[in-house]
C-alpha cells in the first residue's frame, strides 16, 4: 500500500489572526504534519472533506498546541464510504499558538481529501488555510520576472525516489537542475538568482526517470522577490490552481458593469478602464472598472485574493466593505470621486499598499488603522470635508507624498513630522489656524502648499526646512512673520525667527517658569498659538495671588481665574494689553484696580460671586469694547450713571446685588440682548436687590430679549415696557405687582411671561394679545377669574394658574388647543365644564386641592393625558369614561372619599382602573331578560 502525503497548499488567505506566510510542513512514514502560528486569541474550526472511495480504512486529523494536545477528531474507521463526507471540530484559543495539524492513515490511490482550517468570527468562517491528499501532478511554468533579487523555495516529501528540480531559461545564474528525494524525509532548498539584468522564465518540473507516475509527487515551490529593503514577496506558488475560474469571475464583471472587460499589461491596467490583467498562472492581478456606474463595491472582487491593481474611480460607491481587508496584495487602490463618508477598519489589512487614492468623497475622518499601511508611499485625500486626521498618520514612514487639498482641517496632528520620507505635502485651501512644531523635523520636504488658509503665524521650528524647500503662502492673515517674508522662502523666516530670539524668553518658558512656582503641569490649561501662549486656565488652584510670570505672557488673549482666594487684582493686569476675557468669579475680590481699565481689548469680564461694593467710573468710560459683564453675587448698592457708555454692551448680568433704583443712563445701551437685574435663589442673602420700579427709560432698549427682575420688591411696571418688541422672555415671579400695564399686550414676540409668586387680582383684557406665548405662569397669585380673551392665546402650550382663587373652571382655557400643561390646583373648583374634554393635546393636569365632586364623562376623551393630579378633593365616582384614558401612566386620586372603583382596583393601578370600567360597560350594554308579566305590569 502506498501512503500519499499532501502538497497541494491554496494560497494563505492572510488575516489579522494568521502571522506566518506560510504553514510549515513535517512528513513521517504515514502522515504529514502542518505547523502553523495563529497570531490572535478567538474560536476555530477545524474541517475534515472525505469523498466517496468504497473502500475501507482510517482517517483522523490530531490537533495539538505547543506539543500538548487540546483537541482532536475521534478516530474514524471508514467502510465503503457511500457518499462524501464532513467532520468538524472547533476550539478556542486564549492566547495565541503554534499549532500542528495532521491527517493520517488515508487508504484511497486516486481520491483527495481536504483539511481545512478557519477562524470563527461573528458566526462566519474565515479560511486561514487548506491543504490536499491528491495524486502527483504536472509541471507549471512561472510569470516573467522583473529585474531584482529572487528566492527559489522548493519543498517535497515523497516515497519514493524520483528526480525533479527547477530551472532558469536563457539566463547565467545558480542553477538547481534536479533534487533528489530520499524516501519519507522532507527537503527544502534555497536558491538565490542574482539580480537580472533582463527578464526572465523560470520553469518548474519534474523529471521521473525509470520511476513510474504513480509513485512521484509534485514539489512544492514559492518565487519570493527581495526588495531593495530586503524585505521578501511572494510572487509565484505552485501550489496554486494553473486554471483559476476568470472566464466566470470577467462574464459577472461585464454583466455587472454593462461593458467589455479587455486585457491589457498590468502597468497599463490602472490607466485604462474596463480593463484586467493577468499573471502567468491565470489570476486576475489587475482590475479597472472606473466610470462603470457602480453605486456598490461588487463581491465578486473578493473572489480575486491576487488582487495588485484595483480602480474603481469615478462612481457613485458610499460604502466600502470591510472585507476589503482580504485583498492583502493590493499595491494601488483608486477610489477616488465616489461618495465614501467612512472606511472600515479593516483598510490597515493592506499592508503592501504603495498608492491610496480617495480624492473627492465625502470623508470626514480616517480610521486609526490607516496607520498600518507603512508600505504606502502616496495618499491622496484632497477634495474630501476631513476636519482632524488621526495621530497614526505619523506611522506612515515610507509616506512620500500626502496631498490634503481642500478639506476642512484646523490643524494638523503633532505626529506629521514623524514621515521622514515626506517629500511633499498639500494643505492648501483649508482652514488651518496653526501649524506644529514639528514640521521643521521634514528634513525631506521639497514642496509645502499652504496657500489659503487662515494662518496668523508660523512656528519658529519651520526654519529647520531645509532651504531649497519650496512653500506658498499666499491668502493667509499672517503676521508673524508677514506675508512678505514668508514668501521669500526658508531662509527669509529663519532670518526673522533668528532676529525675534534675540534677547527673548518665549512664552513656553514663562510657562515652564510658572509650573515650577505653582508645583503643576499646565499642558491642558494652555493654548498656544505659533508658541505664543493665547490662553490660560488658572481656575481651581486655590491662589491667594496672580503669580507674576502671568503678566509676561503679552499675546495672553483669554485668562480665566474663577474659584481662587483672590482679594485683589494686582496693578500689573493692565500689561495684558491683548486681552480680550478675563474671568474672576468666585473670589475674593472687594475693589477693582484701575488699570483694569487699560485692557482695551477686553470684550468679556467676568466678576460674579465676588464681594465687590462698586464700579470704578474709570473703568466704565474706558472699556469701550466690553460686550458682555457679569457682576451677578456682589455687594454693588448703585449703579453710576456712566454705566451708559458701555455702549457695546449685550449681557449685564447685575442679580443678587443690594440694587435699589436703576440710572435713566441704562437706557443708553442699545445694543443690550440680555438684562438681568433679579435676584438669584440659590445665592439669596440678606440686603439682595430691592428694585421697587423700572426707569421709564427702560423702553428705550429695543433690541433687549431677556429681563430678569425676579425675586425683587416690584410693585408695578412702567407702560413703557410695551416698547420692547423684541422681548421674548419675561421674568417678574416673586415680586409685589398687583395690576399689570395694558402695555403688556405690545409683546408680540413674547414667549415666556413668569408672574408667579406676586398680588395680582386681575389680569387685563390686553393679555389675549400675546400671540406668540407658550408660557404663562400665574401660580400663587390672588386671581379670581381669567379674562375671556385667555382664549386667544393660541400658541400657549403651558398655563399654572395653581394656588389662586378661582371658583369655576375658566372656559376660555378649553379652547386652547396646544396647551400641553395645565396645572388649576389649589383654587375653588366644585366642578369641571364638560368642554375640558376639547384639550386633546393636554398631557398633564393637575386638579389637586379643590372641592371637585365629580368629573363630567368628557374627560374620558383627553386621550394624550399622561399625568393627572386629583388629590384632596371630594370626588365619590369616576365616570366609566376614565378606562378611555389609554396614554395615562402617573396620577394621584388619594384623599378622596371614592366608592367607584373599589379603593383596592385604584390601588393597583391605571390598568386595573380601565379594565374595570370596561367590564361594567359591557354589564351595562347587556339585553335584559323581561317576563311578559313585567312587561303587563310596566304597561
Amino acid at each position: 500500500m502506498t501512503i500519499y502525503r499532501p502538497w497541494y497548499m491554496y494560497s494563505l488567505l492572510l488575516y489579522v489572526c494568521f502571522s506566518s506566510a506560510l504553514p510549515a510542513e513535517t512528513c513521517t512514514e504515514n502522515s504529514c504534519s502542518y505547523t502553523l502560528k495563529i497570531g490572535g486569541a478567538g474560536t476555530y474550526q477545524i474541517n475534515a472533506f472525505l469523498p466517496y472511495d468504497g473502500k475501507s480504512g482510517v482517517l483522523g486529523l490530531s490537533l495539538s498546541a505547543d506539543s500538548q494536545s487540546f483537541s482532536h477528531f475521534a478516530t474514524s474507521s471508514i467502510a465503503h464510504v457511500e457518499q462524501s463526507t464532513t467532520q468538524q471540530t472547533s476550539f478556542s484559543l486564549s492566547e495565541p499558538q503554534i499549532i500542528t495539524l495532521i491527517p493520517y492513515n488515508y487508504t484511497d490511490e486516486t481520491q483527495s481529501v481536504l483539511a481545512a482550517l478557519y477562524r470563527i468570527v461573528d458566526g462566519e468562517q474565515i479560511a486561514l488555510y487548506e491543504t490536499t491528499l491528491m495524486k502527483s501532478g504536472q509541471a507549471y511554468v512561472t510569470p516573467e520576472l522583473e529585474a531584482g533579487d529572487y528566492i527559489a523555495n522548493v519543498t517535497s516529501a515523497d516515497g519514493s525516489t524520483i528526480q525533479a528540480g527547477l530551472e532558469v531559461i536563457g539566463h547565467r545564474i545558480e542553477l538547481l537542475t534536479t533534487i533528489g528525494w530520499a524516501d519519507a524525509d522532507l527537503t527544502e532548498s534555497f536558491i538565490i538568482f542574482d539580480s537580472y539584468a533582463n527578464a526572465s522564465t523560470i520553469q518548474i518540473g519534474t523529471w521521473f526517470g525509470n520511476t513510474s507516475l504513480s509513485g512521484a509527487s509534485q514539489p512544492l515551490v514559492n518565487i519570493l522577490h527581495i526588495n531593495e529593503d530586503n524585505e521578501s514577496q511572494l510572487v509565484w506558488d505552485s501550489s496554486l490552481q494553473q486554471t483559476a475560474p476568470n472566464f466566470e469571475i470577467i462574464q459577472q464583471l461585464e454583466q455587472i458593469t454593462h461593458q467589455p472587460l479587455t486585457q491589457t499589461s498590468i502597468d497599463k491596467v490602472m490607466g485604462n478602464r474596463n480593463t484586467y490583467a493577468l499573471d502567468a498562472n491565470n489570476h486576475i492581478i489587475g482590475l479597472n472598472l472606473s466610470r462603470s456606474g457602480l453605486s456598490i463595491m461588487p463581491e465578486v472582487i473578493f473572489s480575486l485574493p491576487y488582487l495588485t491593481h484595483l480602480s474603481l474611480s469615478d462612481n457613485a460607491i458610499s460604502l466600502l466593505p470591510s472585507n476589503i481587508g482580504q485583498l492583502i496584495y493590493l499595491q494601488q487602490l483608486d477610489l477616488s470621486q465616489n461618495n465614501l463618508s467612512t472606511l472600515p477598519n479593516t483598510i490597515g489589512n493592506l499592508t503592501v499598499l504603495r498608492q491610496l487614492m480617495l480624492s473627492q468623497n465625502q470623508l470626514r475622518h480616517l480610521p486609526s488603522e490607516i496607520g498600518a499601511l507603512t508600505a504606502l508611499q502616496a495618499l491622496y485625500l484632497s477634495k474630501n470635508q476631513l476636519e482632524t486626521l488621526p495621530s497614526q498618520i505619523g506611522q506612515l514612514q515610507n509616506l512620500a507624498f500626502l496631498n490634503l487639498y481642500q478639506n476642512q482641517l484646523t490643524y494638523l496632528p503633532t505626529t506629521i513630522g514623524q514621515l521622514d520620507a515626506l517629500k511633499g505635502l498639500y494643505v492648501a485651501n483649508n482652514q488651518l489656524l496653526t501649524l506644529p512644531q514639528t514640521i521643521g523635523d521634514l528634513q525631506n520636504l521639497s514642496i509645502f502648499w499652504l496657500q489659503n488658509n487662515q494662518l496668523k503665524a508660523l512656528p519658529k521650528e519651520m526654519a529647520n526646512l531645509q532651504p531649497s524647500t519650496y512653500i506658498w503662502v499666499l491668502n493667509n492673515p499672517l503676521e508673524t512673520p508677514n506675508l512678505e517674508i514668508a514668501g521669500q522662502g526658508i531662509d527669509a523666516i529663519r532670518d526673522y525667527f533668528d532676529a525675534l530670539a534675540e534677547g527673548q524668553v518665549s512664552d513656553l518658558e514663562i510657562i515652564q517658569q510658572l509650573e515650577q512656582e505653582i508645583g503643576l503641569t499646565l499642558d491642558s490649561r494652555v493654548t498656544t498659538d505659533a508658541q505664543q501662549v493665547v490662553k490660560l486656565d488658572l481656575s481651581r488652584l486655590d491662589l491667594n495671588q496672580i503669580p507674576k510670570q502671568v503678566f509676561s505672557l503679552q499675546n495672553l488673549q483669554s485668562l480665566n481665574l474663577d474659584r481662587n482666594n483672590l482679594a485683589i487684582l494686582p496693578p500689573e493686569i493692565g500689561q495684558l494689553s491683548n486681552l480680550t476675557e478675563l474671568n474672576v468669579y468666585e473670589n475674593q475680590l472687594t475693589s477693582l484696580p484701575l488699570e483694569l481699565g487699560q485692557l482695551q481689548s477686553l470684550a468679556i469680564l467676568g466678576l460674579g460671586q465676588n464681594q465687590l461694593q462698586s464700579i470704578p467710573i474709570e473703568l466704565l468710560t474706558q472699556l469701550q469694547y466690553l460686550t458682555t459683564l457679569y457682576l451677578y453675587n456682589n455687594q454693588i448698592a448703585s449703579l453710576p450713571s456712566e454705566i451708559g457708555q458701555l455702549r457695546n454692551l449685550t449681557v449685564l448680568d447685575l442679580r443678587a446685588n443690594q440694587l435699589a433704583i436703576l440710572p435713566p443712563e441704562i437706557g443708553q445701551l442699545q445694543y443690550l440682548t440680555a438684562l438681568y437685574l433679579g435676584n438669584l435663589f440659590f445665592f439669596s442673602k440678606v440686603g439682595d436687590n430691592q428694585l421697587k420700579q423700572l426707569p421709564a427709560e427702560i423702553g428705550q432698549l429695543q433690541n433687549l430679549e431677556i429681563l430678569d427682575v425676579a425675586r425683587s420688591q416690584l410693585t408695578a411696571l412702567p407702560s413703557e415696557i410695551g416698547q420692547l418688541q423684541n422681548l421674548r422672555i419675561l421674568s417678574l415671579d416673586n415680586n409685589q405687582l398687583t395690576t399689570l400695564p395694558v402695555e403688556i399686550g405690545q409683546l408680540q414676540n413674547l414667549i415666556s411671561l413668569n408672574l408667579e409668586g406676586n398680588q395680582l387680582t386681575a389680569l387685563p383684557p390686553e393679555i389675549g394679545q400675546l400671540q406668540s406665548l407658550a408660557g404663562l405662569y400665574l401660580y400663587n397669585n390672588q386671581l379670581q377669574s381669567l379674562p375671556s380673551e385667555i382664549s386667544q392665546l393660541q400658541s400657549l402650550t403651558q398655563l399654572d394658574v395653581g394656588t389662586n382663587q378661582l371658583n369655576s373652571f375658566p372656559l376660555g382655557i378649553t379652547q386652547l388647543q396646544n396647551l400641553e400643561s395645565l396645572s388649576v390646583a389649589d383654587n375653588q373648583l366644585q366642578s369641571l365644564p364638560p368642554e375640558i374634554g376639547q384639550l386633546q393635546n393636554l398631557v398633564s393636569l393637575k386638579l389637586l386641592e379643590n372641592q371637585i365632586t365629580a368629573l363630567p364623562p368628557e374627560f374620558g376623551n383627553l386621550q394624550s393625558l399622561v399625568t393627572l393630579f386629583l388629590r384632596d378633593n371630594q370626588l365619590t365616582a369616576l365616570p366609566p369614561e376614565f378606562g378611555n384614558l389609554q396614554s395615562l401612566t402617573e396620577f394621584d386620586l388619594s384623599n378622596n372619599p371614592l366608592v367607584t372603583p373599589p379603593l383596592e382596583i385604584i390601588r393597583q393601578g391605571t390598568e386595573a382602573i380601565r379594565h374595570y370600567f370596561s367590564e361594567s360597560l359591557e354589564e351595562t350594554h347587556e339585553p335584559e331578560e323581561v317576563s311578559d308579566l313585567e312587561i303587563i305590569q310596566q304597561l
